[in-house]
């Protein structure tokens, strides 16, 4: 971890991200390129939702980021994205242009080259476009919502970081099917002890 002065003047620790995760970012950029309305927001919620859905079904994230919660819902830590970001911008990869959107401003980083899709599963592909789909049926102060009703960000400081486990927390009470799977595992547990 190294230490920058951004802008601000506060010094910040940057964490590094491995480069797939870049690639993912560069990926959903190309994705976004031509979606008006996709700035940050959604760009940040395509990144959570991906590896959040990811996490639920293959026990672990697409990216290396950690995400926390922040006043719109959740978004990569920025001491890891905003380094990612940078180098993205820096090697070229990237540009960042701010958009007029019905007198909004929507930051958007546009990639001038491909991704490099050898570093993902075909079903890594499937699930980012999957996702990416359906949040840009959102604007960005619906999926902001959105994310405000999952449990994992209700209960969160803000600023706590958010486990990709915790996505799976619910207020529902579990099924008989449930309960009793988890009950039988229990006493698999036991007969091995």
């Amino acid at each position: 971890m190294s230490r920058s002065k951004p802008k601000g003047g506060l010094y910040v620790k940057r964490e590094s991200v491995n480069d797939k995760t870049k690639e993912l970012m560069l990926y959903i950029a190309t994705k976004l390129e031509h979606k008006d309305h996709a700035g940050s927001t959604l760009f940040n919620k395509i990144l959570y939702f991906v590896d959040s859905t990811n996490y639920a079904k293959n026990g672990k994230s697409i990216s290396n980021f950690k995400y926390i919660k922040q006043q719109f819902g959740p978004t990569p830590k920025p001491a890891q994205f905003m380094p990612a970001k940078e180098e993205l911008l820096e090697s070229g990869a990237t540009t960042e242009q701010e958009r007029d959107y019905f007198g909004k401003v929507v930051k958007k980083l546009i990639p001038t080259r491909e991704a490099n899709l050898e570093l993902f599963k075909k079903q890594e592909i499937a699930l980012i476009d999957q996702i990416i789909s359906e949040v840009c049926s959102y604007s960005a102060t619906q999926i902001s919502d959105l994310t405000h009703t999952h449990l994992n960000w209700i209960i969160a400081k803000n600023g706590e970081e958010l486990p990709l486990h915790t996505f799976l927390l619910t207020s529902q009470s579990p099924s008989e099917k449930s309960v009793a799977w988890a009950h039988r595992i229990i006493n698999e547990i036991e007969n091995v002890l």
